[in-house]
């Protein structure tokens, strides 16, 4: 089952609207519907919206406060990624007409979109039953490197270039490039560090840092494992215990919105570790408890 996320900015009418005229019309007439706001910033902003999708069977993952809208069959990956494509050439030509504090602005959230794209393309969150063709993880490849590429290119901190490049790595799992998404994993293990050596010691910026390195780690174990190194399973064992330890002890009691979406984004995480090990036939140390 999918789910496509309302956003409280605005009005129902007008996301009523735009869902309909996606479901009705395909992503072509909900480009034109978009199109027709003048303020670059509202339609980056709407676009960031009607691409916040979610899987789940029963109840939507809650990757933030705002209520979901039961989207049907009709929504596929191949609409996902021509809704996403027209999305990134907005903002590209956003980006190219903007200055100052503006400019900067249209790139983070083009770089948020296009890391979007890849993410959303890899296997494995609850739910999500779509399958997954190679030219789908060709599509979320390529898409990891533009996000690489564009990030590299206008500033992008650390911690979202790990993002992408480990969203790169899932999918060369998924094209059976094992080797290659080894490599994926522990450049953005090397990301992740540098991030982590920005972050003042017990902040929650610390924290998140501290549990995406162990995620990353975590991924380089599966990788290991899986193209003939023993110790990979150690590895990815011990750094999945880790990162969900590190979750626990920060985000548990808390009721902050910023820290139940870090939480929620580290069980996704999980899920995904998870998920890819099944594929791949890889198994936790027995020292590791469920």
């Amino acid at each position: 089952m999918s789910y496509l996320y309302a956003d409280p900015r605005f009005p129902d009418e007008l996301q009523r609207q735009l869902h309909e005229e996606l479901q009705t019309h395909g992503a072509e007439a909900a480009e034109f519907f978009v199109s027709g706001f003048a303020d670059p910033k509202f339609r980056a902003e709407l676009w960031k919206a009607i691409t916040r999708v979610a899987f789940n069977d029963e109840q939507p993952l809650v990757w933030s406060p705002d209520s979901p809208v039961l989207m049907g069959d009709w929504w596929t990956l191949d609409l996902f990624c021509e809704m996403i494509d027209a999305a990134i050439a907005d903002l590209y030509d956003s980006v190219g007409m903007g200055a100052g504090p503006d400019q900067e602005w249209f790139k983070s959230t083009l770089l948020e979109l296009c890391f979007r794209k890849a993410s959303i393309l890899v296997p494995g969150f609850p739910g999500d039953d779509k399958p997954r063709l190679n030219r789908h993880f060709e599509i979320g490849a390529e898409a990891a490197r533009f996000a690489i590429n564009f990030g590299k290119e206008n500033g992008g901190r650390a911690g979202m270039l790990a993002h992408c490049v480990c969203a790169l790595g899932c999918h060369q799992f998924g094209l059976e490039q094992a080797s290659a998404a080894l490599t994926s994993f522990e450049l953005a293990i090397e990301y992740a560090e540098l991030e982590a050596s920005k972050a003042k010691a017990g902040t929650q910026d610390d924290a998140e840092a501290r549990v995406y390195l162990a995620c990353y780690r975590a991924f380089r174990g599966l990788a290991q494992a899986v193209t003939g190194n023993p110790d990979g399973t150690r590895e990815f064992s011990e750094a999945r215990r880790k990162m969900q330890a590190i979750s626990y002890e920060t985000y548990d009691d808390s009721n902050d919105d910023e820290y139940i979406d870090v939480e929620n984004d580290i069980d996704l995480s999980v899920i995904t570790l998870d998920y890819w090990a099944r594929v791949k036939g890889i198994e936790r140390t027995q020292t590791e408890s469920p």
